[in-house]
């Protein structure tokens, strides 16, 4: 009596699960130590202020983090908000933000 094992040998092309999961991390770059972040944000804001009527506004943010070395970045970012009270009142105002950062556990991620 004699028994044959034999191996078929996986194509080339890899499974869709496989390229799903590769094209993913691709695309959110996870495994990518960025340089640069961009950062761009907005918040709209709906109430009412009672007998002024209906307040709305949005908050904007713009910023850049730039890593300096692996563990400290340097960011930079401005802050703007519009805020409307009915009829009675519009404000706009604008502020930056210089800041550092530390990151205390990046020496023992990589």
């Amino acid at each position: 009596m004699q028994t044959e094992i034999t191996e078929e040998i996986d194509s080339l092309r890899p499974r869709p699960t496989r390229r799903f999961i590769k094209a993913y991390q691709k695309f959110i770059r996870a495994q990518v130590e960025e340089t640069t972040l961009i950062k761009i944000g907005a918040l709209p804001q709906f109430g009412y202020a009672g007998y002024v009527g209906p307040a709305y506004g949005v908050s904007t943010q713009v910023g850049v983090e730039r890593k300096l070395i692996p563990a400290l970045s340097l960011l930079a970012v401005v802050h703007t908000n519009y805020a409307r009270l009915g009829n009675f009142s519009e404000e706009v105002t604008m502020r930056g933000v210089l800041a550092g950062r530390w990151y205390y556990a990046q020496n023992r991620r990589t």
